[in-house]
């Protein structure tokens, strides 16, 4: 229902081809956790006014966590201090993979994870480790995962990052495991 509300809202309020269906969505999910449609259209509202401010003529998945970070701030330096190395390692892997996207699989943050503990000379985990640092990451708030829908074979987990710019969270982390 929101996502319809979004499409319309949309469609009145941007250029044809400015908003992708993938950034509703992702609004969709964020605004559901609260329940309201207002605060859905606040936050394509303020991503909106983001995307202007940048000159970018698109709206994206870093406008719509900017938005979401200003409206209704969740993470400060702090939350991410108390996270152990290995959870800054994995939560690093999907910010920097997300980063142009609204979602990632865990798949694709795994394949970066790699590269992450090998640049900050961390021992990479399993798979089952792996999955086990992003549960964890979800039950803190720090992501936010579902299952793959339509138009994807099989089935995965899909990874968001509501709450903050993966710009933003990337520059934290990678002072704080440095």
């Amino acid at each position: 229902e929101l996502g319809d509300i979004l499409k319309s809202r949309s469609k009145l309020a941007f250029h044809e081809g400015a908003v992708d269906e993938d950034c509703l969505e992702l609004i969709a999910d964020i605004a559901s956790e609260f329940g309201d449609a207002r605060y859905s259209i606040e936050l394509l509202e303020a991503a909106g006014v983001l995307a202007d401010d940048k000159d970018r003529g698109r709206l994206g998945p870093e406008e719509v966590r900017g938005a979401k970070a200003q409206i209704k701030p969740y993470f400060t330096e702090e939350h991410i201090s108390q996270l152990d190395r290995s959870h800054k390692v994995a939560l690093l892997s999907i910010a920097r993979r997300i980063r142009d996207k609204p979602y990632i699989t865990t798949g694709e943050a795994e394949d970066t994870y790699k590269t992450v503990c090998e640049e900050f000379d961390e021992s990479m985990r399993g798979h089952t480790q792996f999955w086990t640092y992003v549960k964890d990451l979800d039950a803190y708030g720090f992501i936010d995962t579902k299952k793959s829908g339509k138009g994807m074979a099989g089935k995965t987990t899909l990874i968001s990052l509501p709450d903050v710019p993966a710009k933003e969270l990337i520059d934290i982390l990678e002072r704080s495991l440095s």
